[in-house]
């Protein structure tokens, strides 16, 4: 799997990557993207698009960053201790 950056109007860089296929309501076919824009230089793009590729290409979803300590998350999200 591969994906692509480009630089935006603002001047920051934005990487993309295809997932799958959706189908929509009206029965179309449409592709399911990954996008993460607001990096500014194009090394630091590149660097989070391998990063995101490879945690998708593992696990099949892409880490999503957040500031939820351990202590906040649901007990039902550690049922498996």
């Amino acid at each position: 799997m591969k994906g692509s950056v480009r630089l935006r109007k603002n001047g920051k860089w934005k990487y993309y990557f295809d997932v799958g296929k959706v189908i929509d309501k009206n029965g179309n076919p449409k592709r399911k993207k990954i996008s993460k824009s607001g990096f500014s230089t194009e090394q630091d793009c590149r660097k989070a698009l391998e990063y995101a590729l490879d945690e998708f290409e593992n696990k099949g979803e892409v880490f999503k960053e957040t500031n939820m300590s351990i202590n906040d998350m649901p007990k039902a999200q550690w049922s498996f201790i």
